[in-house]
């Protein structure tokens, strides 16, 4: 029963069970099939172009094409995407070249890891929202993001229906790493219009989230404009967090420094809170050569108040005021208070001082207010004692006080300005208004003493903005605003027209019984400009008269057979104070159009002068530009700078037609030297409009006589244009070389030049010794300038030599002369090699960085420079002629000087080494020898390590005085040692000297020894020390020396070059003569003794201390020997008033008679005495004659003139009155012979008139013994006199006299 019944169970289960097992297996078929067909969709989607458009294109209709996707390439992993658009209700966001490489299997970690992400632009659009920021609650991210690299070319912020952006940056390169606590942004980058920003940030994810970071503004244009350092910036360090930030600013550009503090509540209505800052030596001048030069320091200092008001005070404090035509500014501080709130803007308790007096300092004080909200502001500025010529030099000075008053909305604007000074009866008013689309000039009145100005006027606003002035002067005086010559004018004056849609208008004028520096003023007109269309019309009927001087403006023009005349007759062109002197005589024509006017002109001058210094001896001048056809004559005589002739003779000639023509010049430059130019081109133009123009053509001739001869050989091209300039290739002989100049151009943006120069002589004023020729160079040059400069330059000797014009020629035997310029990256390395037989050899290099301003490129002067200086000079002894023909120098010099620093800043290191130095003065006989020298370079200092020389001494004068002398030493010694600091410009020297011979002549031999010391501090000398004279002798020079008489003036053909400032000398030091001092002059014969001390302060003369007295000395004088018994000269004082105190006696005779000198060089006081004590005409008989005098008065005429040449010297002559009356005689006088300027040739005169015709006189020289001539006088009528003589001549002269007025 079993074994029947499973069967029967078997058959009955096994269908079921193939249909389970078929539905299994259809569905994991089917599973499969759908995993597949996932799978392949991924792998479809995520590595196929294909698969990622259809996605995006899903995505597309997804949003309802809202973003739309343009260009697509690549794959899921790479994608690109030439377009990306969005666009809503709200927003709208462009990105082009849109490109991302990513890992989307580590989304399954949630980071999303993006390689590279980059786009050329982005594009951010938005509606404008009211709703004020507010501080999140988190800025935790569903996942991480890291972005390895991050750059977008373009970024731009708009606001919806605006072309404006709000925000725009390029080049911006980040990275970023946002993780679940802070975001990171290691490094970013980009460039605004203010300059490149880099830096980092770091913000947390959670409140408050904490933020730190370093911004740095680099690059700025501002910065590069003012010729800052690369290295300037301005840095903000951040930290705190999103409810209170705060920043620490850095500023460091240059010679402007700065720093302050920042601080922000982002999220607040006000974000700033608080700002501090403090800039120091802000020049405006740095950032445009249009603003003044100052360096300002700024100090703000504004906090929030509990109002939400930003408050604080700020002040600017200029440390160098200059006025304004000094392109300086004149403010010195500038204080005010700030309020800032979003409605308003307030400056209260402003305060404006400017540079000047500070007795009455001038100042503004007032507030302004801005209503932001109802566009309305206010300001009242007071005015107290401004005088406007401390702001402008070239204003007349004043004392003025008052008001300036400013209002207004949105619709009226209203102004008044009161000024006064009362002193000066000096008054000015001017109300201003602005109303209904018309801004108008209420009144202006301008008074000062009886000078009236008033007038008034407007200008509407609208479509043809039509204006109107009406004003009067009434003696009005220009001097009394600006540096002119006074003047008294009267006229009445006149404007209306239009701006709009093309400008025309009228102006009339009358000047009636009005004085110009007393010249008589008169005019009258009108002139009148039309324009309909683009068809202008002047008309012009005015004249102008200044003194002998008149300009007239008469006629039309604009339409055909209009005639404009000008004429300016000037024969006194110095009445019309404008630097001119001479006369100019100019008639000019213009007729047809106004924009291309026929012009036919005539000009000259018989002299012309600009000031004192350019003077233009002669002028004529004619020329006529019609139509296409155009003229020009011009000659010109000696032109002169002053009292230099650059110019003989100039004429040039132009003609032809405006596209072609000729250009011909010839230049008398002196008598040896004329320059030749010719040219043919033509002119073109921009359509009718001459002012861009070019001129192209060729240069015919070219060609120069005269110590440097040159001459064009090639035909070189030429264009001129504002745009650009460029020359051909070139090629000129120079004397027996050639110069070939391949390449040379110019435009605004950059300029080019290349070429070669070959057997350039350069020319030397020493004639050509027979064994040597002139020096010849040879080289190249190849410069290009844009934003950089670089190339190259090239000099070299091929051969000759350099001769030194001296009395007789030196050469310097050169070898090899190199120089070398290379020019790369705004840096200029040069090297400069120089050898020679006299001269050694040097080696130089330098390393300098450039920069380019407006004008050309110079030195940066706070740059890094570097540089190398090797030189060794086996032969000095060309030196010494080259300095003075009478100076002669030898020996050897060396060094090795390394420079480092900046140009402001430079600094040195090395050595230089001399050996077998010798100097020699021949005119002096002074000769130092077996010199050393060791100095070295230790940064900015130089240190004289030792500098020391020997001097042979030569045998002594063999004069009598100086018999038997011996010296201690055999030669002298120098020697000096000190170091200079180069920047500080301060200096310590000191000099010992033993035995040094300063001079070593028969007439001067002086040797002394000292020890002294030199300092050198902010241009102040000190000298310290104490000279003594070891021997010294002063021998009378030879008398009778050619000599030019007292009216002749020697002028220079050259002016003497600028002195230079003055140093200031403090002197304390001591001299001392010794006891070998020896002197015979002028009589005088024997020794000197004393000490001296000479002490000097800034601005006051010498003075000295101290005493010099004679030893053994004698004087000589009418052939007798006077012993010295006292001889003493006393210094209490400046050195040319010295005390005396003197007593020269004739002794051995029964009475000893002399000379005592007392009081001061100044003031002498001289008197005879002798003992035993005798009458004052017998001492002088015994001091003479060496006896009484005769009593028959044959001496009287010699004892006279003895008395005179020994007492006439002082102020109190009673002593020599007494004795000329005691003998009778009426006149008495001491001269020199004729040709002859010595002591020994004095001649004694005395005179007695014996009646109204008749004079007896008798001369006779004083210190010889030469027979003397008596003359009488006789006058026959007015003008005829006879005269007699008896003596050596004997003679009888009839004379005529006549003068001249």
């Amino acid at each position: 029963m079993n074994e029947t019944s499973q069967p029967t169970s078997t058959a009955i289960t096994t269908p079921a069970t193939n249909r389970s097992v078929v539905f299994k297996i259809r569905f994991l078929i089917i599973l499969l099939l759908v995993f597949s067909m996932v799978v392949g969709s991924a792998y479809w989607l995520s590595t196929t172009t294909s698969g990622l458009q259809w996605l995006l294109t899903t995505v597309s209709r997804a949003s309802g094409n809202t973003l739309a996707f343009t260009d697509v390439t690549g794959n899921l992993h790479a994608l690109r995407i030439g377009l990306i658009h969005f666009q809503d209700d709200e927003n709208l966001v462009t990105v082009e070249n849109f490109a991302v490489d990513w890992q989307p299997r580590k989304l399954l970690g949630k980071t999303l890891l993006i390689e590279m992400l980059a786009a050329d632009t982005v594009e951010f659009s938005s509606a404008p929202s009211d709703a004020p920021p507010s501080l999140p609650d988190t800025l935790q991210l569903p996942f991480n993001i890291v972005i390895n690299q991050l750059g977008i070319r373009s970024l731009r912020t708009f606001t919806l229906g605006s072309d404006s952006p709000e925000f725009s940056a390029q080049e911006l390169v980040l990275r970023l790493d946002s993780g679940d606590t802070v975001h990171k942004i290691p490094i970013f980058s980009l460039t605004l219009e203010q300059g490149k920003l880099a830096g980092r940030l770091q913000i947390a994810t959670h409140a408050p989230f904490d933020l730190s970071g370093l911004i740095v503004l680099h690059d700025w244009p501002a910065a590069l404009a003012a010729n800052y350092p690369a290295s300037s910036h301005v840095s903000l360090r951040l930290n705190g967090d999103l409810e209170q930030a705060r920043a620490l600013l850095t500023i460091e550009a240059g010679e402007m420094q700065g720093h302050g503090t920042i601080t922000l509540q982002p999220f607040n209505i006000q974000p700033l809170t608080t700002f501090d800052l403090k800039l120091d030596n802000l020049n405006p001048r740095r950032f445009s050569a249009d603003f003044p030069s100052a360096y300002l320091n700024l100090t703000t200092n504004l906090q929030q108040t509990a109002q939400g008001a930003l408050q604080g005070n700020v002040e600017i404090h200029n440390t160098q005021p200059q006025t304004l035509d000094q392109d300086g500014l004149p403010l010195q501080n500038v204080r005010t208070r700030v309020s800032l709130t979003n409605e308003t803007i307030a400056l209260d308790d402003v305060a404006i001082r400017f540079a000047g007096s500070k007795q009455t300092p001038a100042h503004l004080t007032g507030e302004i207010h801005w209503d932001i909200s109802d566009a309305a502001s206010s300001a009242v500025i007071g005015v107290h004692a401004v005088n406007p010529a401390l702001l402008d030099t070239r204003l007349q000075p004043a004392n003025l006080s008052g008001q300036i008053e400013l209002q207004g909305g949105q619709s009226i604007q209203q102004g008044r300005i009161q000024l006064h000074d009362k002193s000066l009866k000096l008054a000015f008013d001017a109300a201003l208004s602005h109303r209904n689309h018309t801004i108008a000039i209420e009144s202006l009145d301008f008074s000062h003493g009886s000078a009236q100005v008033s007038g008034h006027g407007s200008l509407q606003l609208d479509a043809n903005q039509p204006f109107t002035f009406e004003g009067v002067l009434k003696q009005f005086d220009l001097s009394t605003l600006i540096d002119a010559p006074r003047s008294n004018l009267n006229a009445s004056f006149g404007l209306d027209g239009r701006l709009a849609p093309q400008p025309a208008g009228k102006i009339d004028y009358s000047i009636t019984r009005s004085h110009f520096d007393n010249q008589p003023v008169t005019g009258k007109g009108v002139i009148t400009l039309n324009q309909i269309d683009t068809k202008k019309r002047l008309a012009t009927d005015a004249e102008l008269r200044l003194g002998d001087n008149l300009l007239q403006i008469k006629g039309q023009l604009g339409n055909a057979g209009d005639r404009l005349s000008f004429t300016l007759s000037a024969p006194k062109l110095i009445q019309t104070r404008l630097n001119l002197k001479g006369d100019l005589d100019v008639r000019l024509a213009l007729a047809g159009r106004l924009d291309r006017p026929d012009v036919t002109f005539e000009a000259s001058s018989t002299r012309l002068n600009y000031g004192d210094e350019h003077q233009l001896a002669s002028l004529k001048a004619k020329g006529s530009w019609q139509g296409e056809a155009i003229a020009l004559d011009l000659q010109t005589g000696e032109y002169r700078a002053g009292t230099q002739s650059y110019l003989h003779k100039l004429t040039f000639a132009l003609a032809g037609t405006e596209s072609r023509h000729q250009l011909s010049l010839t230049a008398d430059i002196d008598k040896a030297s004329q320059l030749q130019f010719l040219a043919n081109g033509g002119l073109t133009s921009n359509g009718r409009n001459r002012d861009g123009f070019q001129w192209g053509g060729a240069i015919e001739q070219l060609a120069l006589t005269g110590s440097i001869p040159f001459r064009l050989v090639t035909r070189p091209e030429i264009i001129l244009s504002p745009e650009q300039v460029m020359l051909g290739h070139t090629r000129l002989t120079v004397a027996s070389g050639n110069i070939d100049i391949q390449k040379a151009s110019w435009t605004p943006e950059n300029w080019a030049t290349e070429g070669t120069f070959e057997q350039i002589v350069l020319p030397t004023d020493a004639a050509v010794t027979a064994t040597s020729k002139p020096l010849t160079v040879d080289g190249n040059w190849q410069l290009t300038a844009n934003r950089q400069l670089s190339g190259n330059i090239r000099l070299q000797r091929t051969n000759g030599d350099w001769v030194l014009p001296l009395e007789t020629p030196f050469a310097l035997g050169l070898q090899t002369l190199s120089l070398e310029l290379l020019t790369e990256g705004n840096t200029v390395n040069g090297q400069l090699i120089v050898e020679g037989t006299h001269i050694g050899k040097t080696l130089a290099s330098v390393k300098l960085p450039l920069q380019r301003t407006e004008q050309a490129w110079q030195i940066k002067p706070d740059t890094l420079i570097s540089g190398n200086l090797q030189f060794n000079l086996p032969d000095l002894s060309w030196i010494g002629p080259a300095i003075d023909d009478n100076f002669l120098s030898n020996g050897k010099l060396a060094g090795n000087v390394i420079l480092a620093g900046t140009l402001e800043m430079p600094l040195l290191q090395g050595k230089i080494e001399g050996q077998a130095l010798s100097l020699t003065l021949l005119d002096e006989g002074l000769q130092i020898q077996d010199g050393k020298l060791i100095a070295r370079f230790d940064q900015d200092s130089l240190v004289l390590d030792t500098l020391s020389f020997t001097a042979p001494l030569e045998k002594p004068s063999k004069d009598r005085l100086l018999r038997g002398l011996k010296l201690a030493r055999q030669s002298g010694q120098v020697d000096l040692n000190g170091n200079f600091n180069l920047r500080k410009h301060l200096g310590k020297l000191h000099v010992v000297f033993d035995h040094l011979p300063l001079t070593q002549q028969p007439d001067r031999w002086i040797v002394v020894s000292g020890d002294n010391r030199i300092d050198f501090q902010e241009r102040v000398l000190t000298i310290t020390g104490k000279i003594l004279t070891e021997v010294g002798f002063l021998k009378q020079p030879a008398t009778g020396r050619p000599t030019l008489d007292d009216d002749v003036t020697i002028i220079s053909e050259t002016e003497p070059p600028p002195e230079s400032p003055a140093l200031a000398v403090n002197a304390d030091a001591t001299l001392e003569l010794g006891d070998h001092f020896y002197l015979r002059a002028s009589g005088l014969e024997g020794r000197l003794a004393g000490q001296l001390r000479l002490r000097s302060r800034p601005g006051q003369p010498l003075n000295a201390i101290g005493s010099i007295a004679t030893r053994d000395t004698h004087f000589e004088a009418y052939n007798q020997k006077l012993l010295v018994k006292r001889g003493i000269v006393n210094f209490d004082g400046p050195l040319d008033n010295p005390g005396l105190n003197i007593l020269a006696v004739r002794d051995g005779l029964q009475v000893e008679a002399g000379v005592e000198v007392a009081g001061t060089v100044r003031n002498p006081k001289i008197k005879l005495v002798s003992q035993p004590n005798v009458p004052d005409f017998e001492k002088l008989s015994w001091l003479i004659l060496g006896r009484a005098p005769d009593t028959g008065g044959f001496d009287s005429g010699m004892l006279l003139s003895a008395a005179s040449s020994i007492l006439g010297g002082q102020s109190d002559e009673s002593m020599l009155d007494k004795i000329t009356q005691g003998l009778g005689f009426d006149d008495f006088s001491i001269r020199q012979r004729e040709g002859s300027n010595s002591l020994a040739d004095q001649i004694g005169t005395v005179g007695k008139r014996l009646s109204s015709r008749a004079y007896l006189s008798y001369e006779h020289g004083l210190t010889n013994a030469s027979t003397g001539v008596a003359k009488l006088t006789y006058t026959l009528f007015p003008h005829v006199s006879i005269v007699t003589r008896a003596g050596e001549d004997s003679t009888v002269d009839l004379f005529y006299n006549f003068s001249f007025d």
